[in-house]
């Protein structure tokens, strides 16, 4: 999944949890101190869940531009080491392919 459908997804599960959340609130209408706690409940529920879901978002694009810092300095450290991986690399999936294509040439 690329980057842009995955910002996709997680801005539209917000969007459902709050329109959720915007129910309950507009259900206040109903009558009943039960239906009052329990709306109350679930609001503080979804609340601790937009909360939750912010921190691992925010932890998250840390992590992922931590990772990216540290192979970029990697590679700015070591060009020719990865020059030398990725021709090994190709090379290696060159065979694999060439490889595939002549045994489906011989199989009738």
């Amino acid at each position: 999944m690329d980057q842009a459908t995955t910002t996709a997804l997680q801005e539209a599960r917000i969007i459902v949890i709050e329109d959720v959340r915007n129910l309950l609130i507009s259900s206040s209408k109903l009558s009943g101190e039960k239906a009052d706690a329990l709306r109350d409940e679930a609001i503080q529920i979804l609340d601790k869940f937009l909360q939750k879901a912010s921190e691992i978002q925010s932890n998250t694009f840390a992590a992922s531009k931590a990772a990216v810092n540290s192979a970029n300095k990697y590679v700015k450290d070591n060009p020719w080491r990865m020059i030398g991986t990725t021709a090994g690399i190709s090379v290696l999936l060159g065979f694999i392919v060439a490889r595939r294509k002549h045994l489906r040439a011989t199989i009738p």
